[in-house]
């Protein structure tokens, strides 16, 4: 082979490992099976082009740090949270870390990011890596050298039906990745018992799948009501009618007054410095301490949604987010989700839902690290990647014998929270509590405040109720999602509660009220992701 055409094989390949590493060996082996290649040339090609690589995203955590993961092209291939538990087993474990990373697909990206943002010495690293990749590279060529002539004899067979051996082959190699490799380690076998548990119990379902069946009320009551955008008049007073993307901002404005706390509204364009000096004055101005709330303005299911403990923490968060965001102090206590409806005309509304948001908490042995405790609850496996994301940066801590950790303190059902249905715990004075709170938006007819209270006598009573959030009508209500509820039972709610907000739409469009325009409500529903 000219030297030229040697010269360009090598350098293709060693761009090739910029985009895939494991891909790029394998591809060098055929081209070894072939005759293109020798064994030493392949392999020396892969090698440089992953040292290469590698050192430059270990550059790029030295030099630009963990903002650097926010902007493209970074933010494709390393996620934040993996970064978090890279680092922790870095502390943990050394450089030793380095190298056993090479041989763990889906690590090694963040372990070394991770390295040059604890800036490891860079000749320690280039020592560990070199001596991991040396192993690893020649024999991924070798072994994709010893199969190639296989494979191609493979496809001469298959000719015909090429496609669908590719096609098999790509599934085959899915299959192995996600399922199969995963097996051999005890953190994998947890993760696949928790994406079979989401698959077994119905409240951790997408929404499509859990929807579905309801799509069909929905969809007669528009054509009853010769309008799909009707139902956006159900709450006149929210943008939307609370179908997506309602200020949360605006809406504590409307509600201002006992049981809702003060909040600071911090518009999109204001940039991180000016946001924490409005913040601090906010703070100042009410006499509050940290821990606060930091959250998106428009956003749902606690996306985004952050307890930040000091200055630093609410400095990275609004440096990390430009959207409108609100902030509120943290409100101790017992959550409850509280549903509301009034149908117009009428003289008061009721509470048709009360559930017992739980949040979800791991019990230490002294021995088990924080990951192991999550992994191995029954319920909190199903959340698992979330969790541990949530807690990346604690992940090899060993809490002590007995301690009680709560894993995640927000009351988001994604984030591993119990909704338990507490509807025996309705009083007439909380209904006149949650009356009082809603009436002071006109507009106002169906949804669910997110409350908390200091005891459940408190919340019979209807005193020292605080108000955290108002969701519109995709408020669903709380009490559905209880694990002792099938299914079905959820979904003959929900077809009540569309079947409602139709009815009180109807009736406020009769009174004037305007439904808003596909255009708005899809402007409102890109706000909120």
């Amino acid at each position: 082979m000219p030297d030229a055409e040697l010269l360009y094989l090598m350098l293709s390949l060693a761009a090739a490992t910029l985009v895939s590493e494991d891909l790029s060996c394998i591809t060098a082996g055929l081209m070894v099976s072939q005759g293109r290649l020798s064994l030493l040339t392949a392999s020396l090609a892969c090698f440089l082009g992953i040292l290469i690589g590698d050192m430059l995203l270990y550059f790029a955590g030295r030099y630009l740090g963990r903002p650097a993961l926010k902007r493209r092209p970074l933010r494709w291939f390393v996620q934040a949270d993996a970064v978090d538990r890279a680092s922790a087993w870095f502390r943990r474990r050394g450089l030793a870390v380095i190298f056993i990373s090479r041989f763990t697909p889906g690590l090694r990206l963040p372990t070394y990011f991770a390295a040059g943002v604890l800036r490891t010495n860079p000749l320690n690293f280039l020592l560990y890596f070199s001596l991991a990749c040396l192993l690893w590279a020649p024999s991924l060529v070798w072994v994709a050298s010893r199969f190639g002539d296989s494979a191609e004899t493979l496809l001469h067979q298959f000719e015909d039906n090429a496609l669908w051996v590719l096609i098999g082959l790509a599934l085959l190699i899915f299959s192995m990745t996600r399922i199969v490799v995963p097996l051999f380690t005890w953190r994998g076998r947890r993760l696949l018992a928790g994406a079979w548990r989401r698959q077994l119990c119905w409240e951790y379902w997408p929404r499509w799948r859990f929807y579905a069946p309801v799509l069909p009320t929905i969809l007669w009551q528009a054509i009853r009501h010769k309008s799909l955008i009707l139902v956006s008049a159900v709450n006149p007073d929210l943008e939307g009618g609370g179908l997506a993307g309602e200020s949360k901002a605006e809406i504590f404005a409307k509600l201002k007054g006992p049981g809702v706390p003060v909040f600071s509204f911090f518009p999109a364009d204001l940039d991180s410095q000016m946001a924490i000096t409005q913040l601090d004055r906010w703070m100042l101005e009410h006499s509050i301490d940290y821990p606060i709330v930091l959250k998106p303005d428009a956003g749902e299911r606690g996306t985004d949604v952050a307890i930040v403990h000091d200055h630093s923490a609410a400095k990275t968060w609004f440096e990390n987010h430009h959207r409108a965001a609100v902030a509120q102090p943290l409100i101790s206590g017992l959550e409850f989700g509280v549903s509301y409806l009034r149908f117009p005309g009428a003289k008061k509304g009721k509470v048709v839902s009360i559930a017992a948001k739980e949040p979800p908490t791991v019990k230490g042995d002294g021995v088990s690290t924080l990951e192991q405790l999550i992994l191995r609850h029954p319920r909190h496996v199903a959340v698992a990647k979330a969790l541990l994301g949530a807690q990346s940066a604690r992940l090899f801590e060993i809490p002590a014998a007995g301690e009680q950790l709560v894993v995640s303190p927000l009351g988001t059902h994604n984030l591993g929270a119990a909704f338990l249905d507490r509807n025996h715990l309705h009083t007439a004075e909380l209904e006149t509590a949650i009356e009082e709170i809603s009436r002071r938006a006109d507009g106002f007819y169906l949804g669910r405040y997110d409350i908390r209270v200091p005891s459940l006598e408190d919340l019979q009573a209807g005193r020292n109720l605080q108000v955290l959030e108002l969701n519109g009508l995709t408020g669903e209500p709380a009490h559905i999602y209880d694990p002792q509820h099938p299914v079905s039972f959820a979904r003959e709610v929900l077809r009540q509660l569309w079947r409602d907000a139709f009815a009180i739409a109807a009736a406020n469009k009769q009174a004037g009220a305007q439904p808003t325009s596909l255009r708005e409500l899809f402007r409102l529903w890109r706000m909120s992701r």
